[in-house]
């Protein structure tokens, strides 16, 4: 089911991102190409086809020379290199010109977007209209004051307060929290997602994975279940049995639920954490 418009990030937010990344790839090519002409071999090469599908090659150091030097057999080496360098300046004109070209799209952008519209209202209007697309803020508020309803298993376990107010049950769930928190990253704790049991069948689960997390930008959501007692063989049973149904529900690690895991020998550091956080949710 394709989403509604606010759910997605603001048209220009997308288009710049994706622009930037381009700029930086053409910017390095750019650099690549331009080292590599300055070290070429001087001149260029004219290739005659002959009719038994022999290349013949004559190198040209004169302009005004246009048929230029006949190079023997042993200075094949030489005449690709000079080949290379006749792309390699093509490919640097074209990229400088779509560089330019990205460049002046992106500050047509910054003025005639869609997104300006919401921006060029005053405040009093901003609060009686509802905008096409929402900000980062907005969305993540919205997201986050959605209602859920928690588990109550094992409620009895949670005596642990995380900077948000919540109990939770272990420390490192402490330290995701924190660090979700301190990252602002908007999260729900223990949110209920239904899982089918087996393919094509009525039999449903409900999981409540240890965060619900939302990349902002994105606006992706992430499940992030963390598992702590993986030197424990029937608990590391279930917890392979677990991620079995999130992969048969379509819940991808990196795509759509992140897993972290630990034991008595290897815990989580908070570092490792917030490399997670940032590769994931930011």
């Amino acid at each position: 089911m394709a989403r509604k418009l606010e759910d997605l990030p603001p048209l220009s937010q997308q288009i710049s991102e994706l622009l930037s990344r381009r700029t930086d790839d053409l910017i390095n090519l750019i650099k690549i190409k331009e080292h590599a002409i300055k070290n070429a071999p001087t001149g260029s090469v004219r290739i005659v086809h002959r009719r038994n599908k022999v290349l013949q090659f004559y190198r040209k150091t004169d302009p005004g020379d246009y048929q230029g030097t006949y190079m023997p057999r042993e200075e094949d080496g030489l005449a690709r290199s000079l080949v290379q360098k006749d792309y390699d300046q093509r490919a640097l004109e074209k990229a400088k010109d779509e560089l330019r070209l990205i460049q002046s799209f992106q500050t047509t952008l910054q003025k005639k977007s869609t997104d300006t519209a919401f921006a060029a209202l005053d405040d009093t209007r901003k609060t009686l209209v509802t905008p096409a697309t929402l900000t980062d803020a907005q969305y993540a508020e919205r997201w986050q004051k959605q209602p859920y309803r928690k588990t109550k298993k094992y409620e009895e376990n949670q005596k642990l307060t995380t900077d948000n107010g919540e109990l939770v049950r272990s420390k490192s769930e402490v330290i995701i929290a924190n660090l979700l928190k301190s990252n602002n990253v908007p999260y729900r704790y223990e949110f209920p997602l239904v899982i089918e049991r087996e393919e094509s069948s009525e039999d449903f689960c409900e999981f409540h994975p240890d965060f619900y997390c939302l990349n902002v930008r994105t606006r992706q959501e992430y499940a992030w279940e963390h598992f702590g007692k993986m030197d424990d063989e029937e608990y590391a049973k279930r917890a392979i049995e677990k991620l079995s149904l999130y992969s048969a529900n379509g819940y991808f690690p990196g795509k759509n639920i992140i897993i972290t895991m630990e034991s008595i020998s290897s815990q989580i550091k908070s570092d490792e954490i917030n490399r997670v956080i940032k590769e994931y949710l930011k």
